[in-house]
């Protein structure tokens, strides 16, 4: 089965470089996620092969679901991966890409996710579309977090 693809991109008005950087620091992550719905347990850097622990509180926090992505495909400034080993996916392939846009002082923010939901196509069909809906939710507020973190005036 061809896995469910969503991208999502932004323009921030720093350089690829510093947002990047802002990134690989370890408090990043705190930063981008939602503490009411995720504990980081694991964390140390965008390094090749690193891996990421982190539970996924869900009905209000009563269930936890432990999450674990391999750091992959490093390209130090420009872009890096995460494949999640263990979760509630069947499959869930993220790919951060940092782009210079046309001013080099702002970059072009790309969040790819190739994503397959248990169950087989049956359950991909019916909830792809509510799945899609709630990853652009997010990342329409990691960007904007991303801006109100990094954009000066």
């Amino acid at each position: 089965m061809k896995a469910n693809s969503f991208n999502y991109s932004s323009t921030i008005k720093v350089s690829p470089k510093d947002l990047y950087n802002w990134h690989e620091d370890k408090e990043a992550l705190t930063k981008l996620m939602p503490s009411n719905l995720i504990d980081i347990i694991k964390y140390s850097s965008i390094a090749e092969g690193n891996e990421l622990h982190f539970k996924i509180k869900v009905f209000f926090g009563v269930l936890k679901i432990n999450w674990v992505a391999k750091i992959e495909n490093v390209i130090k400034g420009k872009e890096f991966s995460d494949l999640q080993i263990k979760g509630p996916f069947k499959y869930w392939y993220h790919r951060h890409i940092f782009l210079e846009a046309k001013n080099s002082n702002e970059c072009i923010m790309k969040d790819k996710i190739d994503f397959l939901l248990p169950g087989g196509f049956i359950i991909n069909f019916l909830f792809k579309p509510i799945v899609i809906r709630n990853i652009k939710s997010m990342f329409k507020i990691r960007h904007s977090k991303l801006r109100d973190a990094l954009e000066r005036d």
